[in-house]
Order: C-alpha cells, then structure tokens, then sequence
C-alpha cells in the first residue's frame, strides 16, 4: 500500500496527468448520473475523484483463488444438466466445485462464505432426497420382509419354525425341548485366565505408554533438515522425524513442508490438541530440543 498525490499515482501507472484527469472526470459524471458507465456500474461511493487528492494505492497481483465459475446448480445445490438446466437425480455439488448461483456476479466460482452456506444447503438437500426415498420404498420393503418372516414362522403350524441358507438347503426344526443340547466349539475361558468364572474379566493389558527418547537436538541441528526426503519439525520442545509420515497427515504434505527445519509450536498449538502425537504419531519423535522444556502434554 501506498500513500501518493494523484499527480505521482499518474506517473506510476504510467499515464498523463490530463488523461488520468479526464478519467476522474468522466467517473464523476457516471457518479453523478449525467452518464451512463460504459461498464455498468450502478452504485458509487467516495466521489467526486479530484486529480489533486490524495490516494492510497495497492498493486493487485493475480494468485490462484477458488474454481472460476464451477458446476452450475440451483437453489438446493442440485447439479444441472448442461442442456436443460434440469437437475439430475441425486447429484448435489457443494465446496470449490459449485459455482452458477453465488457464482454468477464474480469472477469467482464461489468465496469460502459461499462454499460453507451451500456445503450446507447441499448436505440438506441430500439428507432431504434420501429420506425421501426411504420413505417412498418403505412399505414395499417392509411388506417384503415380512412376506420373507412368513415363509420361516408359519402362524399355521404353531411349534414350527424353518431355516434356510444361502443355497436353498433347510432343516425343520420340531419342539423337542428334552432333546436338545449345547455344546462349545471351543473353551470359552482361557488357560491364562486368572478366575474361572466367565463373568469375571482378567486383568487388562498395560496401555503402552508414550515416552519421549532422551536424546537431544539443537534447533540447528534440526534446521539442517529441511528437505522433502529428509525432514524435522520441532513442537513444543520435541523433535520429529517426518520423513516418511508426511503422506499419513491429515492435513496434507505441503502442511509440513512449510516448516521443513523449523519449530513449529505456534502453528501447532493453533490446529491441534497435544494428545494427537502420542495417540497417532508417536513413532516419529526422536528426541527433545536442547534448551527447551517440553510442554508437550500427555
């Protein structure tokens, strides 16, 4: 940003005093509603514009911001089809990727507002379109089931029950409570077991503990790792080897590469609670940070 007179803005764009000064007054007329903008704009704010003023001036770079216009979709987030703007049955688009209703006014596909609001819209839409079908299809899915009950439980034949299996094979099964009989496939307790009773549960194994190796680094040492094929991140006083974990996080690789050799506490502590080291990733850390106390808690 800079601060400059009208006469330096001219020079640093690289025009005319007299043609950046035909430019204000032409936009003052547009304001002012003696003339039509040849662009459309229909709303101003701050005018006139005086070449004399003073102006603070920022340079816009292009970057790489959302998806430039998207899949266009209506109202519920339902995408349409190219040609006749129907929308297909089942298909919602939400995030980056839609884009034709928020879309329509910018050059932007769709601003994180917007892919928020319809990721929304869209989950309801769908939660919407599959109760829907559940409760279109729920009698006859209920009246198949039963219909599959009476084949094994028929009300005519009290005392009678059949079972079937996957290649057709049934057995029939008459009440003959004096004949049957339980018999185990295996012992149900172990030999280990420390009781006898079955309701009784042996002792638990031992949590294995998270310990962190004592061995020490200095952030230089640590600095000096800071390729893709060899790489450190310092936390909170630990050290950590990412080498061949990066593809395991769930933030993405490029999350680590930012702080390939670097202590990473801060950005840590903004997105992640301690407990997601020891409790996902303990084998990655290889020691303390010389100097530092760890306050990483476990």
């Amino acid at each position: 940003m800079k601060k400059m007179t009208g006469k330096e803005l001219a020079k640093d764009i690289g025009c005319s005093e007299q043609d950046l000064s035909k430019t204000f007054e032409d936009y003052n007329r547009y304001a002012k509603g003696e003339a039509k903008d040849p662009f459309g704009k229909k709303y101003y704010h701050n005018f006139p514009v005086e070449i004399n003023d003073t102006f603070h001036v920022a340079l816009m770079e292009p970057v790489l911001h959302f998806t430039m216009g998207g899949i266009e979709i209506d109202d519920q987030a339902r995408c349409l089809n190219g040609d006749s703007k129907q929308p297909f049955d089942g298909l919602f688009v939400c995030g980056e990727l839609a884009g034709g209703v928020h879309g329509a006014n910018r050059l932007g596909g769709s601003s994180l507002l917007g892919c928020v609001v319809y990721g929304r819209v869209a989950g309801d839409s769908a939660s919407k379109y599959l109760f829907q079908q559940v409760l279109n299809g729920g009698m006859s899915t209920a009246a198949s089931r039963l219909g599959q009950v009476s084949l094994h439980i028929d009300p005519n034949q009290p005392g009678k029950v059949s079972v079937e299996w996957a290649n057709g094979v049934g057995a029939t099964d008459e009440p003959a409570i004096s004949q049957q009989s339980q018999s185990s496939a295996a012992p149900v307790l172990s030999p280990k077991a420390d009781s006898k009773d079955p309701a009784k549960v042996s002792a638990p194994s031992k949590k294995q503990e998270f310990k962190i190796p004592d061995q020490e680094y200095s952030l230089e040492e640590v600095a000096k790792h800071n390729k893709k094929e060899d790489l450190w991140i310092a936390v909170k006083g630990i050290v950590m080897n990412v080498t061949d974990w990066v593809d395991e996080h769930p933030g993405g690789p490029q999350a680590l590469f930012s702080h390939m050799g670097k202590d990473a506490s801060e950005e840590f502590e903004m997105l992640h609670d301690d407990e997601v080291i020891p409790k996902y990733a303990p084998g990655i850390v290889i020691g303390k940070v010389k100097e530092q106390e760890v306050t990483l808690q476990y």
